[in-house]
């Protein structure tokens, strides 16, 4: 697949979903400096036995006081319910979030800051909630007269262990036949790409697409 095109993987809060397909791509040959992984939400969210999330702060920058990593995550689980978060599957899951981030990183914080010559070409979602939230995001605070096409997808995908595994690979799907075409192009051609997508497997029919222009 030419990987030529910078990809952002995006789910509520960068722990499960949007870091499945992170490390989907990496291992499947995507060039790490054109992929990256982001959550939506306001803050970080994890299950509990509780039934009240354990939540945590995203960070404001690479340097911020406040920086919350996977492996204070890990080490807030085993404090609060080890035997819980390990049954679930949850600290396996940050384990793996490790080997392909430090930390969880939120898409408007990111992209609010200064980073706008890095953004990406392709935005992927797994939730409609979040597809919503960076269409608004876009719309209000990123258009500018630039007019530089963003494409942003929504496949979506429940937010267990088992789920994301394959949203990760119907993601690599979207962007392996994007690939096919120079990015140029997508604003023609991508509803031919979903209409093939469609075709070809039953999983794709209703994925959200749209384009916005930062």
């Amino acid at each position: 697949m030419p990987n030529t095109f910078r990809t952002a993987l995006v789910c509520a809060s960068n722990v499960n979903r949007s870091v499945e397909a992170h490390k989907y791509f990496l291992d499947h040959g995507f060039d790490s400096a054109l992929v990256s992984s982001y959550g939506a939400a306001d803050i970080i969210r994890l299950p509990s036995s509780t039934g009240k999330p354990l939540s945590a702060p995203f960070s404001t920058n690479e340097r911020s006081a406040r920086k919350t990593t996977y492996q204070m995550l890990i080490d807030r689980c085993k404090d609060a319910a080890a035997d819980f978060y390990a049954r679930e599957g949850i600290i396996a899951m940050l384990e793996r979030d490790i080997t392909v981030k430090e930390a969880p990183e939120s898409f408007q914080l990111t992209f609010r800051a200064s980073r706008r010559a890095a953004f990406p070409q392709l935005v992927i979602c797994f939730e409609e909630a979040v597809y919503v939230d960076l269409c608004r995001f876009m719309q209000v605070e990123m258009q500018t007269v630039d007019l530089i096409p963003v494409l942003v997808v929504n496949i979506e995908t429940p937010d267990s262990i088992k789920s994301a595994g394959i949203g990760a690979e119907e993601a690599f799907r979207v962007a392996s036949a994007l690939g096919k075409i120079e990015p140029a192009e997508w604003i023609d051609k991508a509803d031919g790409v979903f209409r093939e997508l469609n075709e070809e497997k039953e999983s794709t029919k209703g994925m959200l697409h749209t384009f916005f222009f930062v």
